[in-house]
């Protein structure tokens, strides 16, 4: 027999325990000894057995997720509402948020007076800019007749 038949045979074989025990035995007898359709069987078997644990730990895995899932949802549907919040919590609110909407009025203020500010500087360079361009342009026509 070559090494690859014995190490298939070795992984097909079922354990001692399984197989009915140790010398003398059923389960240890040769091929002629009439125990060659017990091999394959207990092999089967073990191979059932093994599918059989790991469907029953897989669904205990699927059962516990499931419920892992369906447990927050009426945790969360039994909880109380919270107590609505006190008047004077609530005046604090407000007030902050006055004094946030008086400071960006504020703010905004600044901003539209430097922007009329720019505007009048730009309105100023852009007539000096006319008045000179005029000026030159005056210079010209009356310069060459």
């Amino acid at each position: 027999m070559g090494d690859l038949q014995r190490r298939r045979l070795r992984l097909q074989a079922p354990p001692q325990a399984v197989r009915g025990g140790g010398p003398g035995s059923a389960g240890s007898r040769g091929p002629r000894g009439g125990s060659e359709t017990a091999r394959p069987r207990s092999a089967q078997a073990l191979c059932l057995h093994d599918v059989g644990d790991r469907y029953r730990r897989e669904q205990a895995q699927w059962e516990r997720l499931s419920s892992d899932l369906l447990h927050p949802i009426t945790a969360a549907a039994s909880t109380p509402e919270p107590p609505p919040p006190r008047k004077d919590v609530q005046q604090a609110v407000v007030d902050d948020l006055l004094s946030q909407v008086e400071a960006q009025e504020a703010v905004i203020g600044k901003l539209a007076e430097a922007r009329a500010y720019v505007e009048s500087l730009c309105r100023e360079k852009e007539g000096s800019y006319r008045s000179g361009q005029a000026l030159r342009l005056l210079r010209l026509r009356y310069q060459t007749d």
